[in-house]
């Protein structure tokens, strides 16, 4: 499956790439690695143009993109990947004709092993942030980083094979905006499978490109009754209600996106936008960067610290982020039952209570932005809630579903209180 269909562009949340081509030949492209590499080096100049241009491109560059999407649905990936080279060179402002290309080499690297999987990878990587110059907001792109970033999968029901089947028949009509045909195979997948939301999805897409809000509606709203974990379900489905002018329902919605899944940026995107139009303020990023990591060497814990940080040695930042790798260090050795979450919550718990301890002692204060709001988070019991919805994981998920279980109202109320996103 996976398919990227391009309707458009700029509104269709093109994340459905990201489902894995089953049928692709790694071959394909596995043996053009100087191609690859040339031109991402290519792309990474090419980005250096300003950041509002546009995220579709000209008509050629769309054209390209839509022959190269077809592509990709029948496996013929090298193919696909040319036409998204071209398309880019149609189009040097567009991001579109990049990520496209990063979701490629996403779903290649997906299916490699060793020199080759680290080669796609790098290459996605690269493809995806140079996309993001061009539209810090193109939704694939971000889809392509937090996948290379977290690479564990949300818990969605994998369809049988005769929807399988029925499904990559769809995507591939879709990718030709062969509406009515997509529909028909889409309608065939849920027969064939009713519990696999992607094909309501899909069903959807085909009436939302048509501009048939309210069925589009019906079937997004479908997928998240079968699966409310179904991030993207319910993405659509605010879309959808929002092109009907139902705006405190497509707020809802996409709060429940971000509850399905919270590190899919754009939900956050679109919250932050709606909200905007709505007049409430800004959503404001969190921005924290690691500038430490974590490592084992002979069986002892290593920490590597970022040169500038290391540089002074009586910075607080500096003690705050040496107490947090530690203490999630110490306390996996003590205590190993823990999950991810708890281990994280523990750890920047202890690094926050240090940071006091030193502004107490010494009147010394973190500096770093990102350090400062998690002390607020911190000092008003919040933590928890910003680390599971600012720091999101897949491997937090059960932490997720108790928290979201035990404050059924807490998500709304963060975002209400304190205007921030990933």
């Amino acid at each position: 499956m996976g398919g990227c269909p391009d309707f458009p562009l700029a509104r269709r949340d093109i994340s459905r790439a990201f489902r894995p081509c089953c049928w692709v030949s790694i071959d394909r492209l596995s043996r053009g690695e100087t191609m690859l590499r040339k031109f991402i080096a290519g792309l990474l100049l090419a980005a250096c143009v300003p950041a509002w241009a546009a995220l579709e491109g000209n008509e050629l560059s769309r054209k390209l993109v839509q022959e190269g999407h077809v592509l990709k649905m029948q496996g013929q990936m090298r193919e696909a990947f040319e036409k998204y080279r071209e398309a880019a060179k149609a189009d040097p402002g567009a991001s579109v004709p990049l990520s496209s290309m990063a979701s490629l080499l996403l779903d290649l690297a997906s299916n490699a092993a060793g020199a080759d999987k680290e080669k796609f990878r790098e290459n996605a990587s690269a493809a995806a942030n140079a996309a993001l110059r061009q539209a810090p907001q193109d939704p694939v792109a971000q889809e392509v980083l937090r996948k290379l970033d977290d690479e564990k999968d949300e818990p969605l029901h994998v369809p049988l094979p005769a929807a399988a089947k029925e499904q990559a028949l769809a995507e591939v009509a879709f990718a030709r905006q062969d509406w009515q045909v997509a529909l028909q195979h889409y309608e065939a997948a849920m027969a064939a499978d009713p519990h696999y939301s992607g094909a309501w999805v899909g069903a959807g897409d085909c009436h939302f490109a048509q501009q048939q809000w309210p069925r589009a509606a019906e079937l997004f709203r479908q997928a998240t009754v079968i699966e409310p974990r179904n991030s993207q379900a319910w993405r659509f489905l605010s879309d959808a209600l929002g092109q009907q002018g139902k705006l405190d329902e497509a707020e809802d919605a996409l709060l429940a996106a971000i509850a399905a899944h919270p590190s899919q940026r754009p939900n956050w995107d679109k919250l932050a936008a709606l909200r905007q139009h709505r007049g409430s303020a800004p959503l404001v990023s969190l921005g924290l960067v690691p500038k430490t990591r974590l490592s084992e060497q002979n069986g002892k814990p290593h920490i590597d610290i970022d040169q500038a940080l290391a540089q002074d040695k009586d910075s607080p930042d500096l003690a705050v982020w040496l107490t947090q790798g530690m203490a999630f260090h110490n306390r996996r050795l003590v205590q190993p039952s823990l999950t991810p979450f708890q281990l994280e919550l523990h750890s920047w718990t202890q690094a926050l209570r240090a940071a006091d301890e030193i502004a107490a002692n010494n009147g010394k204060t973190v500096q770093d932005p990102a350090l400062v709001r998690l002390q607020e988070f911190y000092h008003r019991n919040q933590l928890d809630a910003a680390l599971l919805l600012l720091r999101y994981r897949e491997a937090y998920r059960p932490d997720l579903d108790a928290w979201l279980a035990s404050h059924p109202h807490a998500l709304r109320e963060f975002v209400v209180n304190w205007n921030m996103r990933p």
